[in-house]
């Protein structure tokens, strides 16, 4: 399994690495615009099979990301070169194949009756995230952003090759302008394995690291199997601040995941519950597994 950065976000995104735990607003993006800290975005138009209009999806190159978080540390310049070319990221032959995927998904979504498991499950995470989730719409709308929606599992055409085309030259920039001159600040990349009402679980190629499950909430990305990208920065007064932001899995997740018993339809979370049982109870499962060596008991541990 590989998974890369994703390679557009949101203008909600963009602004959460610009001023962590500040709430998003339109005002704030147009300073970003004003200031050439943010570049313009692509725009899909989302259709019907028959033409008639769904909406529009807007997303930016995550390069906007990296001008924002210079932007908060007063380094001007370098955000404007970031901008500039997240910019010509935005006009290459890649972005161009992403918009038409995107701009496809959705006109599928408005004429299927049984949405792919993906987008319930997207759904339902941000219904119990915030009032927003009551908007189907506007959620389907969001849920095209994150490359789960237009990237299959098994795909591995024109689509991959953009995503790793783009992946690349972000890097290239990254480098060519000195991003390392800010503040530090670490990229990790994993899979959501488990997760509870409290507590998330993901697990990257080398470590597993655990975050409050919040912090998945608030960019809808509160389910297992789902991709993440954790921005790790240090503060100037100690501490540390991790930003989930979404990511790309080129490859399909393990069925193991899909079916965890941690991802509860509920949303109660898991639990787990140590109960003792009786002198009698034991009795009888002794005898039982003397009989049948090889049965597997589905009874609880007896207490020590």
């Amino acid at each position: 399994m590989r998974v890369l950065e994703e390679p557009f976000m949101t203008r909600e995104a963009i602004l959460a690495v610009l001023g962590p735990g500040r709430p998003a607003s339109e005002a704030r993006f147009r300073t970003l615009r004003h200031n050439h800290y943010a570049s313009r975005g692509l725009r899909a138009d989302l259709r019907s099979p028959l033409g008639r209009v769904l909406g529009q999806a807007h997303f930016y190159s995550s390069l906007n990301a990296d001008a924002a978080r210079a932007a908060r540390f007063g380094e001007r310049r370098l955000a404007q070169g970031l901008a500039d070319q997240a910019q010509e990221i935005e006009r290459s032959h890649q972005a161009e194949v992403l918009r038409e995927a995107v701009e496809v998904c959705g006109s599928r979504l408005g004429a299927d009756p049984d949405p792919p498991v993906s987008l319930q499950r997207y759904l339902r995470a941000r219904a119990r995230a915030s009032w927003r989730g009551l908007d189907q719409h506007a959620m389907t709308r969001e849920w095209l952003i994150h490359s789960g929606a237009w990237l299959s599992e098994d795909e591995h055409g024109d689509l991959a090759e953009a995503i790793v085309e783009l992946a690349r030259r972000m890097s290239e920039t990254r480098a060519r302008l000195h991003c390392d001159a800010l503040p530090p600040v670490s990229t990790f990349f994993g899979i959501v394995r488990r997760m509870d009402a409290v507590a998330a679980e993901v697990q990257g190629e080398a470590e597993t690291r655990l975050l409050p499950r919040e912090d998945l909430d608030r960019q809808g990305l509160a389910m297992v199997g789902q991709a993440v990208t954790l921005l790790c920065e240090s503060l100037p007064a100690g501490g540390s601040l991790v930003l989930a932001l979404p990511a790309v899995v080129l490859e399909a997740p393990e069925p193991s995941i899909a079916r965890s018993p941690w991802d509860l339809p509920d949303g109660d979370g898991a639990m787990a519950v140590s109960t003792p049982i009786d002198a009698a109870d034991q009795a009888w499962l002794t005898h039982g597994l003397a009989r049948e060596p090889t049965a597997v008991p589905l009874a609880p541990i007896q207490k020590a």
